[in-house]
């Protein structure tokens, strides 16, 4: 059964959502609540990145965070919550997706793990860019704080994203010098990472304004 997880879980970047899902899904009522959690988890995220059935994956990630926060695995709950996070985001709910990615700057805060760092990272970069969409002031700060998160920590693969926040805010508030650096940054980095959607995105922004 953990194997059957680790192939759910592997065929998440190949964009094999279906049968992540299928996988996945008849795992989560399993005995062992360590595997019942991380089949939840896979089973979510499927149905999150799918763009489909979003209820369905709300559901999975509620029993998903549940279980994690009843065992006590502070290592997997803020992929979890920043999960869930992005499902509001996507159902246009904003000020809630807002909260969560607050929650989960909080969760990896706490991780005891090495992953925490990547996930304060892409907590502050997601509450910057959706605090950005709302117009509040705040999100320049927390933008600018991943930034320098990613720097110090050397997550060079989550500074393209950091770069296109920072840039479209620094374009918000008329600074075009500014901004025009932070996305040619970001648009270097992506083509050395071969970030297709970055540097679709990135050479977007630059061109006709924010994404």
């Amino acid at each position: 059964d953990q194997a059957r997880i680790a192939l759910a879980r592997s065929c998440i970047p190949a964009a094999r959502y279906y049968e992540a899902i299928e996988l996945s899904e008849p795992l989560m009522t399993h005995g062992d609540p360590d595997v019942a959690m991380h089949a939840a988890f896979v089973c979510g995220t499927a149905y999150s990145l799918l763009g489909e059935q979003l209820t369905r994956a709300q559901a999975c990630l509620a029993v998903a965070e549940s279980l994690c926060r009843a065992h006590h695995n502070d290592d997997v709950l803020p992929r979890i919550i920043f999960e869930q996070a992005g499902i509001l985001a996507q159902q246009g709910q904003l000020e809630d997706a807002v909260k969560r990615y607050r929650d989960a700057l909080v969760a990896a805060e706490r991780s005891p793990s090495a992953s925490g760092h990547t996930w304060r990272i892409l907590a502050h970069n997601n509450l910057a860019y959706h605090l950005h969409l709302q117009g509040d002031p705040t999100a320049a700060d927390y933008a600018h704080r991943g930034l320098t998160l990613a720097q110090e920590k050397g997550a060079r693969a989550a500074l393209p994203y950091l770069y296109s926040t920072v840039g479209e805010i620094a374009l918000a508030h008329n600074a075009f010098d500014q901004a025009e650096q932070y996305f040619q940054e970001g648009l270097t980095l992506a083509q050395q990472f071969a970030a297709a959607e970055r540097i679709a995105g990135l050479t977007a922004v630059r061109h006709h304004g924010p994404e």
